[in-house]
């Protein structure tokens, strides 16, 4: 029986269970829609269904705060910086670069409830002592704005929460911290629950626990664990990674006997397969293989399977490597929670070396426009498409720059023309990029080739472009002043990472493919791990931040440990009751 087939089983059947006044609380909303399946299945009747949300969204609601954009809060610190520093500010370009690290940092505090005026204050007094010069030698100018820098890092963080809170508004994590600080005051809004079920958390933030410890006070209180007894209960295991935040946070809540911990991983019998194939087409031409045999030749339910993809990169290779049915024309059908990466689209690089063109000729003391940037700007497939032919290299002269006025006399059609005053003509500041960017994409939704459907993915790419574009205007809107390209192609490239083209699919029939962190909650009989290299599974890499290893352990910090023993569970977890695992490498 599946994890969440119990959980379905104990809403439906447990005794003064009233489902109208219980809140499910889950990881994410992919287990919800599967929960909702195991309960109409234990029901057998018609059943009122309990409010269900995912963490986040509690926490939203609880903190009374609306979430922002990260970006959002990018310029707000921006605004900050200029007020604090002057006319010794650094400029937007330069400001992004460590917005980000900032902003990581205090989300790191808030998750972790920690005192962030102690904290900066030692991290000050940290960088004060790396910069001490033990024969009474005067700081220099860097080493004295190094330190300011440093000290002035509570400033920040104490303003730009004030900045939010005043809007009603807050970065992810300072939502967190609100709601936890709310209910440890006592300050409880009324909401329709009296029952609340956490099913199948691992890893808690401090802010987290807080909320489910007032809860759990205040209110009945369910929280179910998806663990196997190898690596959460005592003995030779006692300490394995994967059940670190496990058996904490069952001590924690004191839960003496966490219900429904099986030996399956010990117990069942499991085909483990580990198979080295080289380069990306090679493990999802594999991966096309092994599907065939398991669902042509073996007959096994599609919905019993699933495509793991811990290098998410894979994904496109892999929705091209899909096996046909016996008759080598019939579909199976899948479902792809990832959604098709806009940064993987012609748009992404259209971006990219449309500002970077741009970035090139602001540098240059003519104005002129370097050619191998032109050039690989008019090969873009968008480009392409828009001209109706296919480019190679548009100035044949051995040069590396030419004026805008040798260009527009080296164009042999109006149209090449027209593309080129749009591009790079009637520039009086790079705050217009958003306008320019707008009329080059409604010139390619004109296009009859858009329509055709081959082009439905490009379609889709375009409209989503288009929302990028007002979010955009909405975002620059009073920071054109500041704005250079490279702050311009930062912003728009962060903002296209985090988007990405749904594909369509019944979430409950067909082959699942996923991330790893999408499988929580979730069992399949059959596993195929696509990307399982060392880096990749777990991911490693140095942890950039402003706050020294020492500090992040003292303050309970994440530190790169912790991501480990996160990437742990959610591994052995998915093998818990899988029958018949295929973990794939490069």
């Amino acid at each position: 029986m599946s994890f969440l087939d119990e959980i379905a089983g104990f809403l439906v059947h447990r005794e003064n269970g009233d489902a109208v006044h219980t809140l499910v609380v889950l990881p994410n909303r992919r287990s919800q829609v599967f929960l909702k399946q195991y309960l109409a299945k234990n029901a057998g009747r018609d059943y009122w269904l309990p409010d269900m949300l995912t963490i986040d969204e509690l926490m939203a609601q609880l903190s009374g705060l609306t979430v922002i954009d990260p970006l959002i809060a990018y310029f707000e610190l921006f605004k900050i910086h200029r007020e604090m520093t002057g006319d010794k500010a650094r400029n937007l370009d330069d400001f992004l670069s460590w917005a980000p690290l900032m902003l990581n940092d205090f989300s790191d505090i808030d998750y972790s409830l920690a005192d962030a005026h102690r904290l900066f204050s030692e991290l000050s007094e940290v960088k004060a002592l790396e910069k001490w010069n033990l024969n009474d030698r005067p700081l220099t100018e860097m080493q004295m704005a190094y330190l300011a820098f440093f000290h002035s890092l509570f400033g920040y963080y104490e303003r730009l929460q004030m900045r939010l809170y005043e809007k009603k508004t807050a970065y992810k994590a300072m939502a967190y911290r609100f709601a936890a600080e709310r209910l440890s005051n006592g300050n409880f809004e009324k909401k329709p629950w009296t029952d609340y079920v956490f099913v199948g958390f691992n890893a808690l933030t401090e802010a987290e626990k807080s909320v489910v410890a007032s809860l759990k006070e205040h209110f009945n209180l369910h929280f179910f664990i998806d663990a196997d007894s190898y690596y959460f209960d005592g003995g030779s295991n006692g300490n394995h990674e994967a059940g670190t935040f496990l058996r904490k946070i069952t001590r924690f809540l004191k839960i003496d006997k966490p219900e429904w911990v099986g030996n399956a991983l010990l117990t069942q019998e499991k085909t483990i397969e580990i198979a080295a194939v080289p380069r990306q087409m090679g493990q999802v031409k594999y991966a096309g293989q092994l599907l065939y045999e398991w669902l042509v030749v073996q007959k096994t339910d599609a919905r019993n399977i699933a495509v793991i993809l811990a290098d998410e990169r894979l994904l496109v290779p892999l929705l091209s490597s899909v096996p046909a049915g016996a008759d080598g024309e019939t579909a199976f059908h899948y479902n792809v929670t990832l959604g098709y990466p806009l940064m993987q689209s012609p748009f992404y690089d259209l971006i990219y070396r449309w500002t970077q063109l741009l970035t090139l000729r602001s540098e240059d003391a003519s104005m002129r426009i370097s050619l191998p940037a032109l050039n690989g700007l008019l090969q873009n497939p968008l480009m392409e498409m828009l001209e109706g032919r296919r480019h190679t290299d548009f100035f044949p002269l051995n040069r590396f720059y030419a004026s805008p006025d040798e260009i527009m006399e080296s164009a042999k059609d109006e149209q090449l023309k027209s593309l080129f005053r749009l591009l790079f003509f009637g520039w009086e500041r790079p705050g217009q990029f958003t306008e320019k960017l707008k009329n080059l994409l409604q010139k390619l939704q004109a296009l009859p080739a858009i329509l055709e459907k081959k082009n439905i993915l490009l379609r889709f790419q375009l409209t989503l472009m288009m929302q990028i574009v007002k979010l955009a205007e909405g975002i620059f809107s009073d920071q054109k002043q500041y704005l250079g390209f490279q702050s311009i192609q930062k912003i728009l490239l962060q903002l296209m990472g985090r988007k990405e083209v749904s594909l369509k699919g019944e979430p409950l029939t067909g082959i699942q493919v996923m991330g790893m962190l999408e499988t929580r909650n979730l069992d399949f009989e059959r596993v195929i791990i696509l990307g399982a290299n060392e880096g990749i599974l777990p991911k490693t890499g140095f942890q950039e931040s402003f706050i020294p290893y020492d500090l992040r352990n003292a303050y309970n910090l994440p530190l790169q440990h912790t991501k480990t023993a996160v990437a742990s569970y959610h591994f052995f977890r998915l093998l818990q009751r899988t029958r018949h695992a295929v973990m794939i490498y490069n």
